[in-house]
């Protein structure tokens, strides 16, 4: 008898240092261990402890999760990225310590307008390129992020994002100005674009500017 508490109690160990495969491997050894022992009492030990239920437990805790998980990827694979996002949270926050949670990721839809800029993400010191928008990128649940998106013509723009709070980045792009124009009054309106780069503002106290790209 002494030898299936031993072993109990080692399983009592793994458990709480949340290796739950190991902990179930020797939860079964303790099981064959007091079945192999055959008297009453030593069934009656197991009844006590709950040996076998708690092994039932740890079954449908792990299988669920790697159920779970096996789901989650197929619907990325399908470009399901809601559905996929749903399962792994659920993995997330019922089963957390399970192996089907360990170094999991969550998908965030990354949309820009206009479409087709890079999204980058610093990694040990050097920026690792994620997609091209419209895109879904993986990030891990338990951080922030800081993305920068980048299009030629437009302004390079960081954006943080923590991937357990925020499923959908939609961001617009500002024009990266390569002339600036002054006039003599502040700008109130919005500026007429002419042919040969000529502009017209309309101008505080109602005034009209006129401008031309590439001359003062």
């Amino acid at each position: 008898r002494s030898d299936y508490e031993t072993a109990y109690d080692l399983y009592k160990g793994l458990l709480a240092a949340d290796r739950l495969e190991e902990a179930l491997a020797q939860l079964h050894r303790v099981l064959q261990m007091v079945e192999s022992a055959g008297e009453a009492e030593d069934r009656k030990w197991s009844i006590d402890n709950y040996i076998e239920d708690q092994i039932r437990d740890l079954e449908q805790r792990l299988g669920r999760g790697r159920l779970l998980r096996s789901q989650s990827d197929e619907a990325l694979s399908a470009g399901d990225w809601e559905r996929a996002r749903s399962l792994r949270l659920e993995i997330l926050n019922e089963y957390p310590l399970t192996p089907s949670a360990r170094d999991l990721q969550l998908p965030v839809r990354v949309v820009t307008r206009p479409s087709g800029a890079r999204v980058y993400r610093e990694v040990e010191g050097r920026y690792e390129e994620l997609g091209v928008t419209p895109c879904t990128i993986e990030l891990p649940p338990e951080d922030q992020f800081v993305l920068q998106i980048k299009r030629d013509g437009f302004e390079q723009l960081p954006v943080a994002v923590a991937a357990r709070t925020r499923s959908l980045l939609d961001v617009v792009l500002r024009i990266r100005p390569t002339q600036d124009l002054w006039f003599s009054e502040p700008v109130r309106g919005e500026l007429t674009l002419l042919e040969n780069g000529r502009v017209i503002a309309g101008l505080r106290g109602g005034r009209i500017g006129f401008g031309q790209f590439g001359n003062s």
